[in-house]
């Protein structure tokens, strides 16, 4: 979306942001996807049925950028949307970034409500002092 637009007027400001949003996503996604398989001790057996593959994680990370977002995929998903919807505002790409973000954060709460069930307490503490998406903010 928006491909022809990616590489014109550079240095506006809706680009800078962009590229920022952008690279913010790439960061969070790399991280996102590789604390919980180094710390997150994989669980065969864990069986809960929403969960697949190296989401099975039997220990709460809670370090790196879970320190201060609990869904970092989530994360780099939405700064994605915005990122490429400010690479040409338009009434379309709004839409479309405000569908995501209402889908991702339903997701994100489902996905609290599963590790509450799982993690218990420990994880109501972890919500506690962490924002769902953007550190200090959402």
């Amino acid at each position: 979306m928006n491909v022809e637009k990616w590489f014109s007027d550079p240095f506006s400001l809706p680009q800078i942001i962009s590229w920022l949003l952008l690279l913010i996503s790439l960061y969070l996604v790399c991280r996102g996807l590789k604390l919980p398989r180094r710390k997150g001790r994989f669980d065969r057996q864990r069986s809960d049925a929403s969960t697949v593959g190296k989401e099975r994680t039997a220990a709460l990370v809670t370090t790196g950028v879970h320190r201060y977002i609990r869904h970092p995929v989530y994360s780099a998903l939405l700064f994605l949307g915005w990122g490429i919807f400010l690479k040409n505002p338009n009434s379309t790409g709004f839409l479309l970034a405000l569908v995501s973000t209402l889908f991702l954060t339903i997701a994100a709460k489902l996905e609290d409500f599963e590790n509450i069930k799982y993690f218990g307490n420990k994880y109501w503490k972890y919500m506690q002092r962490t924002q769902m998406f953007v550190p200090f903010f959402f």
